[in-house]
C-alpha cells in the first residue's frame, strides 16, 4: 500500500528532527483504512489463488506482525495508539484471507443474511 521510492544523489545525513508521519485522524479513520486495505488485499488473492495460506498460517502472520509493530519496532513508545496500530496491522492478513474467502468480488459475501421480510428466492418462484 505504500508506494517505493529511490533516491538519488549524495547522501545528506541524519535529519535533525523527526518526521511525524499523520495517516489517520481518530479511531474510525483507523478503521476505514484497514477496511479499505483489506478489500483490496482479498481482491489480490482472489485473483492469484497461490498466494493464499490458510487461516492458522494467517494467525501467526498476524501475531508476528504484531510483535514487529509493537515490539521490534518499538510501537510501545505510543502508548494506547501503539497497541491499536500493532492490532490493526496484526488483523490485516487474517481479515483480508477471511474478506477473499467469503466475499464475491464486486458484492455482497455468499452468505449475506437477507433482510426479515425479503422473500427468498424459493418463495419468489413458489
Amino acid at each position: 500500500m505504500h508506494p517505493t521510492t529511490h533516491m538519488a544523489g549524495r547522501y545528506g545525513g541524519r535529519l535533525s528532527y523527526p518526521i511525524d508521519h499523520w495517516v489517520d485522524t481518530d479511531i474510525s479513520d483507523m478503521l476505514c483504512r484497514l477496511d479499505r486495505y483489506t478489500a483490496q488485499r482479498a481482491a489480490d488473492l482472489q485473483r492469484l489463488p497461490k498466494a493464499r495460506h490458510g487461516l492458522l498460517s494467517h494467525l501467526f502472520r498476524g501475531i508476528r506482525r504484531f510483535w514487529k509493530c509493537y515490539v521490534t519496532r518499538r510501537g510501545y513508545r505510543e502508548g494506547d495508539w501503539g497497541v491499536l496500530i500493532a492490532l490493526m496491522a496484526a488483523l490485516y492478513p487474517m481479515l483480508s484471507e477471511l474478506r477473499a474467502r467469503l466475499e464475491v468480488p464486486g458484492g455482497l459475501s455468499e452468505t449475506e443474511p437477507q433482510p426479515i421480510g425479503t422473500p427468498t428466492v424459493d418463495e419468489e418462484a413458489a
